[in-house]
């Protein structure tokens, strides 16, 4: 154990600890405990893709991406400054837009993961907004000048 004052690092290993139980009569009897300890040092690790797609005009209430680690006791939050502004996430690792996108584009943010011990991990999240520009028409073929449809014009429409 390394230190100064009230405050030590541990370790890995075996530590042992006393106590004094000091009876009503006043007799003390000193109790002793050995434990082996693991200190858990190794920070969670993303198991979730780099990369995100969603379609434009997305309600801002979806969620958009999931993070997940290998670790199951972990908090996310953004990292400041990496598009923070444009996304929230919650505690469980739900990504989403603070307002709905318009444009296509790629925004990128960097989602943190603490696990109960402390330690972080980072991963960079690119997250491509894409207008997928859906519009239909109809086109009717050969009804003729009076814009009326008979089965000797045969006519046929055209989706597209």
């Amino acid at each position: 154990i390394s230190g100064t004052g009230n405050s030590f690092v541990l370790v890995s290993g075996t530590y042992g600890a006393n106590d004094i139980q000091i009876k009503v009569s006043g007799s003390a009897t000193i109790i002793k405990y050995t434990s082996s300890i693991t200190i858990d040092t190794l920070a969670p690790s993303f198991t979730s893709a780099a990369t995100a797609e969603v379609e434009a005009n997305t309600e801002a209430s979806t969620t958009i991406y999931t993070a997940a680690t290998d670790d199951n006791t972990v908090t996310y939050t953004l990292k400041a400054g990496e598009q923070q502004d444009k996304f929230t996430i919650s505690n469980t690792g739900e990504l989403k837009y603070k307002q709905a996108q318009t444009q296509a584009g790629t925004h990128t943010v960097t989602i943190i993961a603490t696990d109960i011990a402390g330690n972080t991990a980072e991963k960079t999240v690119s997250v491509s907004v894409v207008d997928i520009g859906l519009s239909t028409s109809i086109t009717w073929n050969n009804i003729g000048t009076d814009n009326i449809i008979n089965t000797a014009e045969m006519a046929t429409a055209t989706l597209s």
